[in-house]
Order: C-alpha cells, then sequence, then structure tokens
C-alpha cells in the first residue's frame, strides 16, 4: 500500500509545480502585452541631427524666411557694424539700443530676439538669439555708454577672424569661431538680420557641419606696438 500512496504523492507534486507553471506563464503574457513597446535605439547622432532640424524648422518659421519680405529702406548690417558691438571677437555683444526700466527689470529680450522680425522704432531688423533658452540676457550682455567708467588701458582688440577662406576654390568656408552658445547657425547666417558677408544661400540645408567644418589652428594673437615703442 505505501508504493502507490507514494506514486499519488509524486503526482500531486508534479500537478502542482505544473498549475504554477502555468500561472507563471499567464500572468507573464498578460504583463507583457500591457508593457509599452520598446522605442527603437536612436543613435547620440540621429538625435543631434533630430534636435538640429527642428531647431531649423523652428528657425525658418520666423523671420529667418527666405520667402519674408524686406521692408525697404532698411540697411544691411555689415561685418565693422557687427564687430564695432563686441570688445573682441567672439565677445557678447553690448546692447546698442536704450534699456528700459522694464527692460533691465523684466529682461525680456526674447520678445524680439527669440523671433526676429522688423522694429519699426529703430528701423531695423532684431538679431535672432542662437540660445533664447538662456532668459537672464543681462547677465552677459550689457547697455552700451560713454561713461568713463573705467580708467584708460592699452587695451588692444584681437583681429577679427577671416571669412570666407575656403581650402579650394568653390568649396565651403570653414566656420571661424567656436560654436559654444553658437550651435544654431541659421540665427546668424540667415534672415534679413543677419550679416550681408556671411549671410547664407541654403537656410533649406539642416546640417551645417557636414560641409562647414570649425578650424583646429587659431590665427596668433600678436599686439601690436604701442606709440613710443613702449
Amino acid at each position: 500500500m505505501r508504493e502507490p500512496e507514494g506514486r499519488m504523492a509524486i503526482w500531486k507534486i508534479l500537478l502542482a509545480v505544473g498549475i504554477m507553471a502555468v500561472g507563471v506563464y499567464a500572468v507573464g503574457e498578460t504583463l507583457r502585452k500591457k508593457a509599452p513597446t520598446p522605442e527603437p535605439h536612436i543613435s547620440t547622432v540621429e538625435h543631434i541631427l533630430s534636435a538640429q532640424r527642428a531647431e531649423q524648422g523652428r528657425l525658418l518659421s520666423t523671420s529667418l524666411s527666405p520667402d519674408m519680405p524686406v521692408q525697404p529702406g532698411v540697411k544691411a548690417r555689415s561685418l565693422q557694424a557687427y564687430y564695432a558691438l563686441r570688445a573682441y571677437p567672439e565677445a557678447p555683444p553690448v546692447i546698442p539700443h536704450e534699456v528700459d526700466a522694464e527692460i533691465a527689470q523684466t529682461m525680456n529680450c526674447n520678445v524680439c530676439h527669440a523671433q526676429g522680425g522688423y522694429a519699426p522704432k529703430f528701423n531695423a531688423y532684431a538679431p535672432v538669439t542662437p540660445h533664447p533658452q538662456y532668459e537672464n540676457c543681462m547677465q552677459c550682455h550689457v547697455e552700451s555708454g560713454d561713461d568713463p567708467l573705467f580708467a584708460q588701458t592699452a587695451w588692444q582688440r584681437a583681429r577679427p577672424p577671416q571669412v570666407r577662406r575656403s581650402a579650394l576654390p568653390g568649396g565651403p568656408p570653414p566656420i571661424p569661431h567656436t560654436l559654444q552658445l553658437r550651435d544654431n547657425c541659421l540665427s546668424c547666417h540667415a534672415g534679413p538680420a543677419a550679416v550681408a558677408e556671411v549671410r547664407t544661400t541654403h537656410p533649406e540645408r539642416v546640417n551645417c557641419v557636414q560641409c562647414h567644418v570649425p578650424r583646429t589652428v587659431p590665427d596668433p594673437f600678436e599686439r601690436a606696438a604701442r606709440p613710443g615703442g613702449e
């Protein structure tokens, strides 16, 4: 009698294990069906290009669109005017217009400079900022003024970089500056507020650095001799 009882016990254990396995499988299938479908792997390069396309699309939908009509009588900015607002190349430009109390308090500069567009008050196009995500604008950009706040020094401006220095005739010119805070190329190189000498002829292209690459060898800065040989 003991042998049949032992076999019965074994069959009961196997039946219990089978029921548990079926239950685990059923629960797993239910959870699998409810789980969200994993997104396909996207490389870092594709993430960057996707962000660039989104930003270029946003910029082209603003005053940078090549189809935007230009107001007559508005003088285009030149490289000389561009660098006149900067203490040295790549420095943040000073604010060339009056900063009233509201602007100084709220720093709502992006109202004009995030989208660009024609400003009748100044008869000019507002340059589009390449970094509208930074809202504390006057932390880097200050109002221009003629007050003698600082003592006279022997400060001399560094030479601005030359533009359109292609390695080969007809080749794409290199980028003569760093890309820190300047990764949205269209903000400076497209639209009616862009400097005439560096305005792009193909703003519809997205990945600018595919053809234009930053220069790796900067121009050496040599301070000119002061008058009197000092």
